[in-house]
């Protein structure tokens, strides 16, 4: 049970954090709210472990471990603009 509250503090840390970014735009707030949580599963948040993110069939058997580079993925995908997703290469500064 200590797992799970610590789990949960971290995310409420990390929406209180991006809620309070005065310089953000909401979809940047949001965006890096999931950025961040995507982290903390992966194990490069605030010294929190990595976590097993395993799919799960219709029948309730769990797939491959998903988890691991899962920030890294969804970074992967760029930024977008209006409606518009540019991949990172082609952003400003890579960013």
């Amino acid at each position: 049970m200590r797992e799970i509250q610590e789990f949960v503090e971290h995310v409420k840390g990390i929406v209180e954090y991006w809620s309070q970014q005065p310089w953000q735009t909401d979809y940047e707030k949001c965006d890096g709210v999931a950025f961040s949580i995507l982290n903390l599963l992966d194990g490069y948040s605030g010294g929190m472990p990595p976590y097993e993110v395993r799919p799960l069939d219709e029948e309730g058997k769990a797939g491959e471990d998903i988890g691991g580079s899962l920030h890294e993925a969804y970074s992967a995908l760029g930024m977008v603009e209006g409606r518009e997703s540019i991949p990172k290469e082609d952003t400003k500064d890579g960013i």
